[in-house]
């Protein structure tokens, strides 16, 4: 593991509990000093917005509460992947939405929220504002479902994202 750190500059970190990722280690890029930070901090921006291309916004949704998870987003440039802005903080659901939105308005594409518990208020109201943006799946579902099938198969990705840096996640928010 030292030695892939040393080749990938990053570094490794060992978790608790059943991780999915291989040999309980996960490999963790070191965060890029943004371009941009707003809103004290809970938006980084990586790169600027250019109208020819399209995002994919992909949120995971907390409570809001001051002692409890942070909610996220992650902007990624459609075509290529790359990591480009970063929302976290800890806002009740539907002021998440609205924060969703105007990121959308930024960064035009899809919005794909996890629609699992809390999510499910998150997408109801992004729907109220422009159903249109929101992730839909085959059977025409708002927001992204993980369950037992799909969690493996979106750590897979991500996992192999990763490993061949496919994919390199610029904040510390993402994983």
């Amino acid at each position: 593991p030292l030695l892939a750190a040393q080749e990938l500059d990053a570094e490794f970190v060992m978790l608790s509990g059943r991780p999915f990722f291989d040999q309980g280690i996960m490999l963790v890029t070191k965060p890029v000093k943004p371009m941009f930070e707003e809103r004290s901090g809970s938006l980084l921006t990586w790169e600027l917005p250019e109208a020819s291309r399209r995002y994919v916004i992909g949120a995971d949704v907390a409570e809001g509460t001051e002692d409890g998870c942070w909610s996220c987003a992650e902007v990624l440039e459609a075509r290529s992947g790359r990591h480009v802005a970063e929302l976290r903080g800890k806002w009740p659901t539907a002021a998440f939405a609205n924060l969703l939105w105007d990121l959308h308005k930024r960064y035009p594409g899809i919005i794909a929220p996890e629609r699992n518990s809390l999510g499910a208020a998150v997408v109801d109201k992004l729907n109220e504002l422009e159903g249109k943006a929101v992730y839909r799946d085959d059977k025409g579902k708002s927001g992204w479902h993980t369950n037992a099938q799909s969690r493996p198969v979106m750590l897979g990705d991500l996992e192999a994202g990763l490993r061949q840096r496919v994919f390199v996640p610029k904040g510390k928010g993402l994983i």
